[in-house]
């Protein structure tokens, strides 16, 4: 059935001195970073870090924390001397910036790639596992769920995959254990898979970002089977962990019901997502 993903990137803030690699958002890292430094130094303030770095007025460094004004390249120079951050260190966040200031869904894999080539340690540990390498071909659940399907054929063509791409992929589904063979014919070999929020967020945002480049792709071209539908509701903060539980729970039964159906002839994609408005 479905591969059901979960991807958390919540941080519990501790007294730990953070590290930059350990996040994809500038204004966490300096949001964590600050309170560190107060809890260490009571006479740290948002004015002696401003005058440290050299920047005229503190009110810019809350502006950037709220989220009203993005960090410059030229600041966060500054602001990496006052933190003491090393050669490597500056050379993340800069390109967090890029990250963050590029509206280009391209541009965007580019910059994630090259943290993910340049920077091993923090969220980039453990790249080598093979659930890494399965999230990294968005087509493998795919190939994998068709494989036994009576349009098993037609459903991998549609992919645009070559043969040596498929046959590539049966072969690492079988080494990883989702596939094997049956009589001679390859056949699924258990159930659905769960990959929680222990995997590492970059493969988990480029899985992700493959997913819904998918769905804005079919939003292009009208199909009887599509489905698309969205909810904008007010919510207290407090209860977005219970919305999480029943949204992974609804997922759940979803994929429970239809492993329980005979004579499955199709696959769907089902995405869920939802983000706050909120800046901070």
């Amino acid at each position: 059935m479905f591969f059901i993903l979960a991807f958390c990137m919540e941080k519990i803030v501790g007294i730990t001195n953070p590290e930059i690699i350990d996040f994809l958002d500038y204004r966490a890292f300096l949001s964590e970073k600050f309170e560190y430094l107060a809890q260490k130094n009571k006479k740290f303030s948002r004015r002696w870090i401003a005058k440290k770095a050299g920047i005229q007025s503190p009110q810019l460094i809350s502006m950037i924390l709220k989220g009203t004004r993005n960090l410059t390249k030229e600041i966060a120079a500054s602001l990496a001397y006052a933190l003491e951050l090393s050669d490597e260190e500056e050379d993340y966040l800069l390109l967090l910036i890029d990250l963050q200031d590029s509206k280009m869904s391209d541009r965007r894999e580019d910059i994630l790639q090259q943290i993910r080539s340049q920077f091993q340690g923090g969220l980039f540990t453990n790249l080598q596992r093979d659930d890494i390498e399965y999230l990294s071909k968005w087509y493998y659940q795919v190939v994998r769920e068709a494989t036994g399907l009576k349009n098993e054929m037609q459903i991998k063509n549609s992919l645009g995959l070559s043969k040596r791409e498929i046959k590539s992929a049966h072969e690492f589904l079988c080494e990883l254990g989702l596939l094997k063979m049956e009589n001679g014919n390859l056949v699924k070999s258990s159930g659905s898979t769960f990959f929680q929020d222990h995997i590492c967020p970059l493969p988990m945002m480029k899985y992700h970002f493959e997913m819904i480049s998918r769905a804005l792709d079919e939003l292009k071209v009208k199909k009887e089977n599509q489905y698309f539908e969205t909810l904008t509701v007010a919510i207290p903060s407090k209860k977005i962990p219970e919305l999480k539980k029943r949204i992974h729970k609804f997922i759940c039964e979803v994929d429970t019901w239809l492993e329980e159906e005979n004579g499955q002839d199709n696959i769907i994609q089902l995405n869920t997502h939802f983000y706050t408005f909120l800046k901070d």
